[in-house]
């Protein structure tokens, strides 16, 4: 899990617009979620990835 969040995040700055920066923040969810359900939402994973706009 910690692999797949890693990745997402590094491409979020490279993100050229909004909707980019919000796909990737999506995909990064449903990775974090296909790997394990109940962990995968935790709010440990997903509070930085919604906090910076």
């Amino acid at each position: 899990m910690l692999q797949n969040y890693v990745l997402g995040r590094c491409l979020l700055p490279m993100a050229s617009s909004r909707t980019e920066r919000k796909d990737i923040r999506d995909e990064i969810e449903n990775m974090l979620t296909a790997i394990d359900e109940d962990c995968g939402s935790a709010r440990a994973w997903t509070y930085t990835l919604h906090d910076n706009g």
